[in-house]
């Protein structure tokens, strides 16, 4: 429980340090904005990316799942699942990258981060 709760609380410390060199000027107060974004997401991303397969109701059912694209043909993708077509889809390109089950957690939780730096 502690480490979540340092990760909860980083943020806030990433804060107290970062708002004492804030710029006036717009553009630079941007990229500072992104930078600080950056950074206090890096432990959630970590967290994230990196945790056990048994920690989380379904984090071990994904990793299942992607061991078990690595051997089926894009023919039978969707034989004999209830999963989306685009899911299936983005779970057989993977493994042409990789067929570590971590790189793919570490993959999604990445893609994950982007959107919220994005949006």
């Amino acid at each position: 429980m502690l480490p979540y709760i340092l990760a909860a609380l980083f943020p806030l410390a990433v804060e107290c340090v970062y708002s004492e060199h804030l710029t006036r000027s717009p553009a630079i107060a941007v990229k500072r904005r992104w930078l600080y974004l950056l950074i206090a997401t890096l432990p959630f991303f970590v967290m994230i990316g990196i945790r056990s397969f048994g920690i989380g109701p379904d984090t071990g059912v994904y990793a299942w799942n992607f061991e078990q694209m690595i051997n089926k043909s894009w023919e039978n993708l969707s034989e004999n699942t209830e999963m989306e077509t685009g899911y299936l889809v983005f779970i057989k390109l993977l493994t042409y990258i990789t067929d570590d089950p971590r790189v793919y957690q570490a993959i999604c939780a990445c893609i994950y981060f982007v959107g919220i730096y994005l949006f």
